[in-house]
């Protein structure tokens, strides 16, 4: 059994690592605060850009794109993480349904790794990465346009036939969806009600315009969505190890009393052992 000495260590530890996580989860929260609130300001302009992809589609922006290679589809995989761990299952769950992905496509297949994690899963396993991106806790636009540009530039050269986005899809706080998406070619165009529409100059160079701008909303929605659902993670996974750390230090107090008062207890009964054979030895002596 423990003494008190090396309990009081264990103790200190765990008060230790109960305000690390504590400050994390403060971090984390105004994080979030931020990341969140770009999100939903986002959101309104994002659905709408859904919607001009859901009417034109989004091979309308490439009218020259060649055919697809006769020897087999060319897969192109955005893997998006966080660029911290300590976030409960958010990384591993997305780089699990990387992996399978991977294998299922087999040799035919281009990773761009997004967020520090990604990007460490790929080098440890020797995974071939044709881009990585660094966003921060915060993405910003260009960051987005960046990344769509080179995604735009695969799918345009042949160099992908299908690009699929593999993240965390967010639903609130509590709650986020392992995906995989595919991104382009999207959806095919759904009506057409171009005799209604005066493009100036012509409907090519406008509608190609107008979906480059689309495919850029969209990227910049997925990296909100993972920004915010990182921190999301990471202010559940420290407010866990925080209850955690408080709840054992106080049953490991607990004990220490326990102990603490079982010594007094025990010196109490031996002193008091040790003045009655005095007082007995006193009283033989008189007797």
């Amino acid at each position: 059994m423990a003494g008190i000495r090396e309990l009081k260590k264990h103790l200190k530890s765990i008060r230790s690592i109960g305000q690390l996580a504590g400050a994390m989860r403060t971090v984390a929260t105004a994080k979030y605060s931020r990341v969140n609130a770009v999100r939903s300001d986002f959101s309104e302009y994002a659905s709408a850009c859904r919607e001009v992809l859901a009417r034109f589609g989004a091979e309308a922006a490439f009218p020259g794109r060649g055919e697809a290679a006769p020897d087999g589809e060319r897969l192109c995989i955005v893997v998006m993480c966080g660029d911290r761990g300590l976030c409960g299952s958010y990384n591993s769950e997305v780089l699990a349904r990387f992996s399978a992905l991977l294998t299922a496509n087999g040799g035919r297949t281009s990773v761009i790794a997004c967020g520090r994690v990604a990007s460490q899963y790929c080098r440890d396993r020797k995974i071939p990465v044709e881009n990585e991106y660094l966003f921060g806790d915060i993405p910003s636009y260009g960051d987005a346009q960046q990344l769509c540009a080179r995604l735009r530039d695969l799918y345009r050269t042949g160099a992908a036939d299908r690009i699929v986005i593999v993240r965390q899809q967010f639903k609130n706080m509590l709650v986020q969806t392992p995906v995989d998406e595919v991104f382009l070619p999207g959806a095919k165009q759904r009506s057409d009600d171009d005799f209604r529409t005066l493009y100036i100059p012509d409907r090519g160079s406008i509608v190609t315009k107008v979906i480059c701008e689309c495919l850029d909303a969209e990227i910049y929605s997925c990296l909100l969505e993972c920004a915010a659902g990182a921190q999301a993670a990471t202010i559940m996974a420290m407010r866990s190890a925080y209850d955690n750390s408080k709840s054992s230090s106080e049953e490991l107090e607990a004990k220490i009393n326990r102990i603490r008062q079982s010594e007094v207890t025990s010196d109490v009964i031996e002193i008091s052992y040790d003045r009655g054979e005095d007082d007995w030895q006193y009283f033989s002596s008189d007797d």
